[in-house]
């Protein structure tokens, strides 16, 4: 981030490009990430808690055990890559992004199926099959997991913290919250 990258190559040799870009929630450290109970993320959370930690390290050793960690995790993600490359994998992949992109209101089937190209039935079966849980479930526990993170580091209201994440009902938002992570809203945020 912040930086300019270019180059320059033969047209008669043509490359593919691949960027990362790593953003959290307000207020998210990668260090404090939860354990994705599911698959879609949870083989890379580990490599990118290393690189994240040794990047913090003010050692010029640990900058370079830094930029292996992150090599280890563009490794593992090529791979993956090579493996989930179909286009209905890029499909649901487009589908978990837009989700990702949009954590502070409700999503509709119908828009996740919009962007991602796909029929409602594919899509469900297609997204079940890669992340254990069908979309709008994943949006739903995406968007909670924001409200922790919220109510976490804010010191917002329930209320506000609810509409911040696309609930407009705080009592169905704290259902939500209850039945995911086992506690109300408010005695999470008494917890920590």
């Amino acid at each position: 981030p912040g930086r300019l990258h270019s180059l320059r190559t033969n047209s008669e040799d043509p490359m593919e490009f691949y960027g990362i870009h790593i953003s959290l929630p307000e207020g998210m450290d990668a260090l404090d990430l939860p354990e994705f109970s599911h698959r879609a993320f949870s083989e890379e959370l580990p490599y990118l808690r290393e690189t994240v930690r040794l990047w913090r390290r003010k050692d010029y050793l640990d900058d370079w055990e830094a930029d292996l960690a992150f090599s280890r995790l563009l490794l593992h993600l090529s791979r993956r890559m090579e493996i989930a490359g179909s286009p209905c994998q890029r499909k649901v992949a487009a589908a978990i992004a837009f989700i990702h992109a949009n954590t502070g209101r409700a999503l509709a089937m119908e828009e996740i199926c919009a962007v991602s190209g796909m029929k409602k039935s594919c899509l469900t079966r297609s997204f079940q099959r890669a992340v254990g849980i069908p979309p709008v479930a994943y949006s739903i526990r995406t968007r909670l997991e924001r409200a922790k993170v919220l109510l976490a580091n804010e010191g917002r209201s329930v209320r506000e913290t609810a509409q911040m994440c696309g609930f407009l009902d705080e009592f169905y938002f704290s259902r939500m919250f209850r039945k995911q992570f086992g506690c109300s809203p408010t005695e999470f945020r008494e917890t920590v």
